[in-house]
């Protein structure tokens, strides 16, 4: 990755890698792109639960799509921190369904550092899968990418 200078855009999807493989994913490339990289997509690089603090490090990133599991209290920390301007939240068939959501008052500091923060929550599937909802969070968007969806008003 030191060869792409400017890399503004990284796209890993898909990857199902173990805990102990995810935790050095992105080493090389926070060391060599910290300010350049503007659009980060991690959506499921970890088969199970793997807070990627990664996405946190990147001072000038804008666009972050992400898994839930990749997601958690310290990254949400983190992304308050950068000027990220939105936050993509994605469940897809790969994602396990026995995910905790962030807790409110992770996203309640979050948006208090950073306001312009906006979050999309995006279900991609075809089967039945409930939205993992964030309470708390800048929500902006709910997109549901599926022919089972079930939306009910409580």
């Amino acid at each position: 990755m030191s060869n792409l200078e400017s890399l503004r855009h990284l796209e890993l999807i898909d990857l199902m890698l173990d805990h102990r493989e995810a935790l050095s994913l992105l080493d090389q490339v926070c060391y060599d792109h910290t300010l350049t990289l503007r659009r980060l997509s991690l959506v499921n690089c970890t088969k199970t639960t793997c807070p990627l603090l990664h996405a946190g490090v990147f001072l000038n990133l804008q666009v972050l799509e992400i898994s839930p599991q990749n997601l958690g209290e310290d990254v949400v920390y983190l992304l308050g921190e950068i000027r990220l301007q939105h936050l993509h939240i994605i469940q897809n068939r790969y994602t396990p369904l026995d995910l905790t959501a962030v807790s409110s008052k992770s996203w309640q500091q979050c948006a208090k550092s950073n306001p312009s923060l906006r979050v999309h929550l995006r279900v991609e599937c075809i089967r039945e899968r409930h939205l993992l909802w964030q309470e708390s969070a800048p929500v902006h968007t709910v997109l549901y990418a599926s022919p089972q969806c079930k939306v009910s008003m409580v």
